[in-house]
C-alpha cells in the first residue's frame, strides 16, 4: 500500500510540472481511456468534446479529474447518452416531418400446417 501511494505521489508531482495546456491533455487522455470502450462513440469527436469539457473546468478540477476520474466520467457519459439520444430523437422527428421513415412490423405470425390438427392442444 505504501508503494501505491509514493507511485501517486510521483504521477501527481508529475502532473503538477505540467503546463496548464499539458494539463488539459493529461485529464482528456485519463477520460478518453476510461470511455474509449464504448463503441458508441467516435474517438475523434469524443476527443474533442473532452477536451471541451475540461477547457471549461477550474484548475482544481482538473486536479481532481486526474485523481478521481470515475465521478466526471459517470458525469460525462451520462452527458453523452442524453446529447445521443436528443440526436435521435430529433432525426426521427425531422424524418417523419419529411415523410421519410419506413415503420415495418417486426413481428410474424406462424404459418398452420394444413395437416395439422385443428383440435384445442393443452
Amino acid at each position: 500500500m505504501a508503494g501505491n501511494y509514493k507511485d501517486r505521489s510521483l504521477l501527481l508531482n508529475a502532473f503538477y510540472a505540467q503546463t496548464e495546456e499539458q494539463k488539459i491533455k493529461s485529464a482528456v487522455n485519463v477520460l478518453m481511456e476510461k470511455l474509449q470502450d464504448d463503441d458508441m462513440y467516435s474517438d475523434k469527436e469524443l476527443k474533442a468534446y473532452l477536451k471541451r469539457v475540461v477547457e471549461n473546468l477550474r484548475p482544481e478540477q482538473v486536479q481532481e479529474l486526474v485523481q478521481f476520474p470515475y465521478p466526471y466520467v459517470k458525469k460525462i457519459k451520462k452527458k453523452i447518452e442524453t446529447l445521443l439520444l436528443d440526436e435521435a430523437s430529433k432525426q426521427f422527428e425531422e424524418k417523419c416531418d419529411t415523410g421519410n421513415i419506413n415503420i415495418e412490423p417486426f413481428y410474424s405470425f406462424f404459418e398452420q400446417r394444413k395437416n395439422e390438427n385443428r383440435g384445442c392442444s393443452v
